[in-house]
């Protein structure tokens, strides 16, 4: 009887809750991810008057584990001067806010990615009486990114595999890349361990580096002003990315030609209809260990990349104007 009584009690709350959602702003746009998330995009009101005031909000977050540089918003799917838009901090007829950076979370501290807030004020176009209709504004959060990963190989030369086979000790294991969270994921395949062999010259072995999209944008060029983009639906430029690998500082391994441009310098990368890419290399050993040991390769990536979030208004046509 207690808990009936006090359900009847919250059923009044719970019943003026979900009215007062149909007046607000409830059609939010939200896009999480690693990187650069939109938390909300939403007008503050869905359904509205014509000529009457309208607010979009805007919230993003850094919830990566890079700092997120040249950020910047743009607003499209409605005409800003249609619609009188105005930002505080844009600039051009499009008002692009140049956000500037926003720093990752940190775990040593224990905070939270940065947040920035930002509104655009408006006025809803004017429409006929008898007239109802609904608009898409899309909110586009640009920004430059980077992606950080480690890669430990064992090798181990054929005579030193021999003995651990024959006194029955493990062989080893090999481990997964380790990369930081980003719109980006890096994985390297080596195999288990490296057994060195030699092919006349020297001992060599390859590895293949896969670069998949795993956010929820697009990588695209924006080395101009996203001002001068020609829309969502242009094709973006590339989709190229800037990979460095790191070998060993002892220079144990170096790179054959086929990588030689990603040796500690930074060279072009380009991801297949924007979502993966793969490299395989040949890493030459300069001398085969006596004993197993294990080596790490780096792999750095930096590249743009922008994230869309959608939301709806709904405009009631009047005579009064």
């Amino acid at each position: 009887m207690k808990s009936s009584k006090y359900l009847l009690l919250l059923l009044p709350i719970a019943l003026i809750v979900l009215t007062s959602g149909c007046i607000g702003g409830d059609t939010g746009g939200a896009v999480f991810g690693p990187g650069v998330a939109i938390l909300n995009f939403e007008p503050d009101l869905s359904y509205v008057d014509v000529q009457e005031p309208v607010k979009f909000q805007i919230r993003i977050q850094n919830q990566g584990e890079a700092k997120a540089e040249y950020v910047v918003l743009r607003i499209y799917g409605i005409d800003p001067v249609e619609w009188d838009l105005d930002n505080s901090d844009g600039t051009g007829e499009d008002k692009v806010v140049d956000v500037g950076y926003l720093i990752p979370p940190s775990k040593e501290f224990g905070t939270q990615g940065e947040i920035y807030e930002t509104e655009y004020y408006g006025l809803s176009p004017t429409l006929p009486l008898g007239i109802e209709k609904t608009y898409y504004p899309s909110i586009r959060a640009y920004y430059s990114y980077e992606t950080t990963a480690m890669k430990q190989v064992s090798i181990v030369a054929r005579d030193e595999l021999v003995r651990l086979v024959q006194t029955g000790q493990p062989l080893p294991q090999g481990e997964d890349a380790i990369y930081s969270k980003g719109p980006l994921s890096v994985n390297v395949q080596t195999g288990k361990y490296i057994k060195a062999r030699t092919d006349g010259i020297g001992y060599f072995f390859p590895i293949t580096i896969t670069i998949t999209n795993t956010g929820n944008g697009v990588v695209s060029d924006i080395t101009e002003s996203p001002a001068d983009f020609m829309g969502p639906f242009s094709p973006p430029e590339d989709y190229g990315v800037s990979m460095k690998v790191s070998l060993p500082d002892d220079r144990s391994l170096t790179f054959d030609e086929s990588c030689l441009k990603y040796d500690d310098r930074f060279g072009s990368v380009y991801l297949w209809k924007g979502q993966t890419a793969s490299i395989t290399c040949r890493v030459n050993l300069e001398k085969a260990p006596l004993i197993k040991t294990d080596m790490s390769i780096g792999i750095d990536l930096i590249y743009p990349y922008y994230i869309d979030a959608s939301t709806a208004i709904t405009v009631r046509g009047s005579d009064l104007i």
